[in-house]
């Protein structure tokens, strides 16, 4: 093995470098550098797919559901991953409830049906946008999220 400060050779069992007093790190403590690098990755994919949830919503549910089986060890990533994909399904499926009620409620009231179904899509934007902006801040707290 190499110091990697000075580049001499040292015994595989030192614990720091003889000529430069570098200290080794474990291969447990690389380990541990390696599954932090990958969680804070994580993290930012799972922040980016809070900000695509309110604009790009597709790409964000495909991106939580591929990411999902990554996050079977932290529950933290978990929590917000599966708060993600809830509110894009519930948000959906309000979404299309409107679009069925929108052209049914402006033919019984001679169009403020309309405005009704506007004014609820407004509602419902807020509330995405609210629960977008929850879940982004817990996440940057490093805090679980109830689904």
């Amino acid at each position: 093995m190499f110091c990697q400060n000075c580049g001499k050779e040292c015994s595989n069992e030192a614990k720091a470098c003889p000529t430069c007093g570098q200290p080794f790190m474990s291969r447990n403590n690389t380990q541990a550098n390696a599954g932090d690098e990958k969680r804070k990755k994580n993290i930012l994919m799972l922040k980016i797919f809070y900000v695509f949830l309110v604009l790009f919503p597709l790409v964000s549910i495909i991106g939580d559901y591929i990411l999902r089986s990554d996050f079977k060890q932290d529950d933290v990533l978990l929590s917000h991953c599966k708060y993600q994909i809830r509110t894009f399904w519930l948000s959906f499926i309000i979404f299309i409830v409107l679009m069925i009620a929108g052209p049914l409620l402006a033919l019984a009231t001679m169009g403020i049906g309309s405005i009704l179904v506007g004014i609820l899509g407004l509602v419902v934007f807020a509330w995405v946008l609210y629960r977008v902006i929850k879940g982004f801040l817990a996440l940057e707290k490093g805090n679980p999220i109830a689904v």
